[in-house]
């Protein structure tokens, strides 16, 4: 597959979410640049679930979605979601397995695409068999009632913290 300008991104990718390809049998199935390559968009997929990575001008956002999610920029069809960013996700996952959930973050120090994508992969590592059971055909409901009730409560306290600002 020719990723074009976007190549040394599909490199990073694979290197920094090698265990992605090795222990759950991604491949890469998509690539496309826009704007010379300042936009990336490139599809992993298994036989269970599809992970989408987007790098806007160096900042890398990885989606997770079901084997139907369209691989494309679009994350909804219709207004339904079709990807889910990982972000949401890994709160999910690290709040079930006990982590804090997570803070007001301060100034972070600038760090390159390189390092972004290693340490999302290094996040997403210890939940990944989760997460892509999640998207699975066989996909655990209780698991995404769960996940909605999550999300629910933190739009909540979200709310509650712009009401006292």
């Amino acid at each position: 597959m020719d990723c074009g300008a976007c190549e040394p991104m599909v490199q990073a990718v694979r290197q920094s979410y090698d265990y992605l390809f090795a222990e759950h049998g991604f491949r890469l199935a998509h690539c496309e640049e826009a704007r010379q390559g300042e936009h990336c968009l490139i599809g992993l997929e298994s036989d269970r679930a599809r992970i989408k990575i987007e790098i806007d001008q160096g900042t890398p956002v990885a989606y997770f979605g079901t084997l139907d999610s369209p691989m494309g920029w679009a994350n909804q069809v219709d207004g339904v979601n079709v990807w889910y960013v990982d972000n949401a996700l890994l709160n999910f996952a690290e709040h079930k397995a006990g982590a804090v959930a997570p803070g007001e973050a301060g100034p972070a120090a600038e760090r390159t695409t390189q390092q972004l994508l290693a340490a999302a992969a290094a996040r997403l590592r210890p939940h990944a068999a989760e997460l892509i059971a999640a998207f699975a055909p066989d996909r655990p409901a209780g698991w995404w009632q769960a996940f909605e009730a999550y999300q629910a409560e933190r739009r909540q306290q979200l709310r509650q913290r712009l009401r006292t600002q």
